[in-house]
């Protein structure tokens, strides 16, 4: 796991990884490219073994599209950029399948429900909105599209074939919702750990904090009573010159008199 996420942090630029939102959301990128380069390769396999060699061809140019988002995200820096271009695929490769495949009843149709999902994870609430009401239009028109024969499919599986090929991707799908289901909860545990560290660190930084007022306080105080005990010194210093200086005028004073007492 330690070395899974090593290798996705290497997509992730360094000015990103700073953000724990940001750096959250590019490893999701990646993650999410790399769970589709592997689905668009086995469905290349599948689709080649039954002899679809339409579908094969879609998805394997699927997949070596894809291996450009992770590289676009650590040379671009940006993740909306290739936030979408993975959406993008994503959804091209499945309108491809649909429409060499048996229109709506294509085995792939059940992944457009994905798209939605897959957006919120990877950019939040809009891009889900966004591409669930791209999704809608897309259902729509293929549903139009094949049941008015307006557009017929470019290849068609028996159906043992076509069973097989169902099965696969339900397969497909649930291994697609376990990985993101793994990334976020790996993000989750991650946030939480973070989160932690920042409150340790804060309650370290507040501990050094109290002890330094603390200390602060202790010098004031500390500084006053020099500054008392200064302040004392001088008082008793200014006193006594007064004495002393007292003391030197009365005897001035008597010397002056035994000295007229003496001239008479």
């Amino acid at each position: 796991m330690a070395q899974q996420g090593g290798f996705i942090n290497w997509f992730v630029p360094d000015h990103i990884q700073t953000d724990p939102l940001l750096a959250t959301r590019a490893r999701n990128v990646v993650g999410i490219a790399l769970a589709l380069i592997c689905a668009a390769l086995y469905f290349t396999f599948k689709y080649r073994s039954l002899d679809a060699d339409l579908g094969a061809a879609g998805t394997l140019l699927a997949a070596l599209s894809a291996c450009s988002v992770p590289l676009a995200l650590k040379y671009s820096g940006r993740i909306g950029l290739t936030r979408d271009l993975a959406m993008l695929l994503f959804n091209a490769v499945l309108v491809w399948l649909a429409y060499v495949g048996d229109g709506i009843m294509a085995s792939n149709m059940f992944w457009f429900a994905a798209l939605p999902v897959v957006a919120v994870f990877l950019g939040g609430r809009r891009p889900g909105l966004v591409w669930a009401g791209i999704v809608l239009v897309e259902i729509l028109v293929i549903h139009a599209l094949d049941s008015r024969g307006i557009v017929e499919p470019l290849s068609s599986l028996p159906a043992d074939q076509a069973a097989s090929l169902q099965l696969s991707s339900v397969l497909g799908l649930t291994v697609l919702m376990a990985v993101m289901a793994s990334l976020f909860e790996g993000a989750k545990v991650k946030g939480f750990y973070e989160v932690e560290q920042a409150r340790a660190a804060a309650e370290h930084s507040s501990t050094q904090l109290a002890a330094l007022l603390e200390q602060v306080d202790v010098s004031m105080r500390q500084a006053r009573q020099e500054s008392s005990r200064i302040s004392q010194r001088v008082h008793d210093m200014v006193a006594t010159t007064a004495q002393q200086s007292a003391q030197t005028r009365s005897t001035a004073a008597s010397i002056e008199t035994l000295a007229e007492l003496s001239a008479r």
